[in-house]
């Protein structure tokens, strides 16, 4: 079995030490501040185009939904499977946007956008956010089926 530096293997790194809540509360932080960015984006973009910033605001919006169904709702798994997924999308998207240009719709269609401090942040959160999800996934039957906000 394969082992990291430490000589441990992986379902030894994650079983015993991995407290499920915790990674739980995490990717609830971690959306919220996903959507915080987004906010925070949304002008510059209603700004370019009303498409843009009604996807940003829907993003935001999402995000914050999805932020607070994990803090207030009972733990289930195709909350966290839809959260990796819909994360995933807009990850694939903005690399899109950052290879071969905005697809198909606005005023920018076809342009390569460089990449920001801000939108790169919110990149490198949203794949942290996923593999949240990734390990509470794999530690889902330890998280109980308490919410965190009772």
């Amino acid at each position: 079995m394969k082992t990291n530096t430490w000589g441990l293997r992986m379902s030894e790194m994650l079983s015993p030490h991995l407290k499920p809540r915790s990674w739980l509360i995490r990717a609830t932080v971690l959306s919220a501040s996903l959507a915080l960015i987004h906010f925070l984006a949304t002008p510059l973009y209603f700004d370019q185009w009303l498409g843009y910033g009604v996807f940003f605001l829907t993003v935001a919006v999402l995000q914050v939904m999805y932020s607070m169904a994990l803090a207030a709702g009972e733990p289930n798994r195709a909350l966290v499977w839809l959260g990796s997924g819909g994360n995933a999308r807009v990850i694939a998207l903005w690399v899109a946007t950052r290879t071969v240009g905005i697809p198909f719709f606005g005023p920018m269609a076809g342009e390569v956008l460089t990449i920001g401090l801000l939108d790169g942040l919110a990149q490198v959160l949203a794949v942290i956010l996923i593999i949240h999800l990734a390990l509470l996934l794999h530690q889902f039957d330890r998280l109980g089926g308490r919410p965190l906000i009772e």
